[in-house]
């Protein structure tokens, strides 16, 4: 494969299969054209950030960009502040074996405050395929090619010279659909998702086998729980401000919602909980350009590669209406914002309504976002964007006024009214 080729491959996320065909948007309906027989050649990214398209009240930035960071695939920041980049050039289809990896961890600084990392330091290398890393026990905790391995500086020289393999089981059959999404969650456990590929290994002593998901573990590998299932190849999770669990799918389930894990329905004879379904009330997307590739799913949510929440809510330039709120990022179309409608059908029902989209791209929209010091970042194909609120008054009116109530006031005491309830349904079974 020419090096022509495996640029334009890497710019569209190795989208695949089939003949990619371009929707056009017209009135309420979907028309297909003639299959999309050339591809746009990859921007460098002062020329991307021109496609950026983001509401009038924010304003976007370059943080890193190539050749200082490589194909980022999940981004997180330390107790420092320093942003810490999970690199893969053998992503999705280069699977090395052990110690052999392509792929490292970079730490990536700015150490004159002008907004642009300036220092880059190789945390490790030889990894394969890191899809999440989540920092714990003054170390990180990486998942790659197939298992979850802990790393820590003991020297103070910013590189790993220490590192243990926690368990191993991650499936590796697609790596579309590998774990992903590690947070460290407010019960001390890490959380995360994962695929189809799902897990099949031995952890504390004990066998355990598990499809697509939520999943929690110890920081210290001792136990892994399946926690629930979800209904698509899973890559999004996030944690609102009080600890419920939010979480997205790749394809046709932008938003979701996890009341009750596993374990509450397991420890009653003959009870079972149902897969996780979505609580968004469309699944429709609306591109700023015509130029859409897609190979399935075509007009709707497709290829999304995460979801958080925001929940910087005090010291922070971002508009009220982003507080608590799913940001759910699109390969395809760029970050949509999910929220609970203040009327309607959906009123008390747990369901989220398509806000429409905070950030689009006409180029290479990103796919990991993560929030440190009032600002959203995100990953694109080459480079991490920050995105921030350019303070005053909202544009948005009385819909910023309602936004930051919707979720506190609608969806979780309804949310967590038909959990106690059927917490109390279940004490009754179990004592009969």
């Amino acid at each position: 494969m020419s090096a022509h080729r495996s640029r334009i491959d890497r710019a569209f996320i190795f989208a695949s299969g089939g003949a990619c065909r371009k929707p056009l948007i017209a009135a309420n309906s979907i028309v297909v054209s003639e299959p999309i027989s050339t591809m746009q050649k990859p921007l460098d990214p002062a020329e991307s950030m021109k496609h950026l398209v983001t509401f009038p009240e924010f304003q976007t930035s370059l943080f890193a960009s190539e050749p200082e960071i490589i194909k980022p695939l999940w981004l997180a920041f330390d107790e420092r502040g320093r942003l810490w980049v999970a690199e893969s050039v053998d992503y999705p289809n280069n699977m090395q074996p052990e110690g052999e990896g392509h792929d490292r961890l970079k730490i990536c600084e700015d150490t004159d405050g002008d907004g642009k990392a300036d220092k880059f330091t190789i945390f490790c290398d030889k990894l394969s395929i890191p899809t999440s890393f989540v920092f714990a026990n003054g170390g990180v905790i990486v998942i790659h090619s197939g298992k979850t391995e802990f790393f820590k500086d003991t020297n103070g020289d910013d590189k790993a010279d220490e590192r243990k393999v926690l368990f191993t089981g991650w499936g590796t059959r697609d790596t579309h659909a590998a774990a992903s999404n590690l947070r460290y969650g407010f019960d001390g456990w890490i959380w995360g998702v994962v695929g189809y590929s799902g897990f099949d290994g031995t952890v504390g002593g004990k066998r355990i086998r598990f499809g697509q998901g939520i999943y929690r573990f110890k920081p210290d590998g001792s136990a892994l729980e399946f926690v629930r299932s979800s209904n698509n190849n899973t890559w999004g999770l996030g944690l609102t401000e009080d600890n419920i669990i939010m979480g997205s799918t790749a394809n046709g389930n932008a938003s979701m919602y996890m009341p009750i894990a596993n374990r509450y329905y397991e420890a009653v004879n003959g009870w079972s909980a149902t897969v996780l379904g979505t609580i968004a009330d469309s699944q429709r997307f609306y591109p700023i350009t015509e130029k859409v590739r897609q190979v399935d799913y075509f007009g709707r949510y497709t290829a999304g590669a995460g979801s958080a929440l925001y929940t910087a809510r005090y010291r922070d330039p971002y508009p009220a209406l982003y507080f608590s709120r799913v940001l759910t990022p699109l390969h395809c179309a760029g970050i949509d914002v999910i929220a609970e409608p203040s009327s309607g059908r959906n009123r008390g029902r747990g369901k989220g309504s398509h806000e429409g989209d905070d950030l689009d791209c006409s180029d290479r929209p990103g796919a990991t976002i993560a929030r440190h010091r009032g600002g959203l970042h995100h990953v694109g194909a080459h480079a991490v964007r920050r995105q921030r609120g350019r303070g005053g008054r909202s544009a948005l009116g009385r819909r910023e006024q309602l936004g930051a109530r919707y979720l506190s006031t609608r969806v979780l005491p309804g949310l967590r009214q038909r959990e106690r309830r059927a917490t109390a349904r279940r004490s009754r079974c179990a004592i009969r």
